[in-house]
């Protein structure tokens, strides 16, 4: 790829939305047959970012995989499912 395409790219990545279904699939990528849940926290940034983090989980609460993620905005269903709590847990 050349470097102006990769502008391009990096530029529409920056300005688009976290969105739930991403960190789904990061989820059924990640998880195994030990897996109960996974937990998902956002974080409103002191530079107007949101980090998002999530974490899965077996059933005794021991994390087997995390990743994070650091956007300028969040995606209408991604709000939709943190709704007014900085939370979501997805049983697996």
């Amino acid at each position: 790829m050349d470097p102006i395409t990769w502008i391009i790219a990096i530029a529409l990545f920056a300005g688009a939305a976290l969105a739930f279904s991403k960190i789904r699939d990061w989820i059924n990528s990640n998880k195994n047959k030990k897996s109960q849940y996974a937990d998902v926290l956002k974080e409103k940034l002191s530079n107007g970012k949101y980090r998002v983090v999530t974490g899965i989980f077996d059933n005794y609460g021991y994390q087997q995989k995390s990743t994070a993620w650091e956007t300028d905005k969040l995606a209408d269903d991604l709000k939709s499912q943190f709704g007014s709590s900085n939370r979501i847990r997805v049983q697996l």
